[in-house]
Parts: structure tokens; sequence; C-alpha cells
């Protein structure tokens, strides 16, 4: 969001907020929340964290991607998956 600072862990349906760890002390979003806010706007719920959007979603192959898609990799225990649109 543009004007809106990153906050590790911050944000979420209702707008940003302060983040944690590394985003304390930082009133913005991080990605899971900013994803969070763009499609509760759209008036759907995914979730607030990472695990809630993978299963929230559905899986499309790599070809039926589209511009602005939220796409993530499966979370795993040893990696957060990264979030990008396109």
């Amino acid at each position: 969001m543009i004007g809106v600072p990153y906050s590790w862990g911050g944000g979420g349906a209702n707008g940003a907020s302060y983040g944690i760890g590394r985003g304390a002390g930082i009133r913005g979003f991080g990605c899971s929340g900013l994803a969070e806010y763009a499609w509760v706007k759209a008036e759907t719920r995914i979730g607030g964290d990472t695990s809630a959007q993978w299963r929230a979603g559905i899986r499309v192959s790599r070809s039926q991607l589209r511009a602005g898609n939220l796409a993530s990799s499966p979370p795993t225990r040893r990696t957060r998956p990264p979030f990008t649109t396109s």
C-alpha cells in the first residue's frame, strides 16, 4: 500500500497496526497482513497468517497465474513462503 511502511507482523483485516519483532514500533503492514486487508476489502476472508492463507487458496499451475493473483509456495517449518503479486 503506497505510503504505508512495511512492519513485520503488522496489519490485518482492520488495517495497519504495530508489528512484532523487527516490526515493533512501526505501524504498517507485513506481507500476510496486507494480503488479508486487501482480500477483506473484496469481501473474502483468507486468514491473517501465511498458513491460513495457504489453506484458504486454490491450487493452480504456474501457467494459470494472472496479473493480480496472490501466489505462494507451501509453508514449511523451516521457511516462510514468499508472497508476491504480479
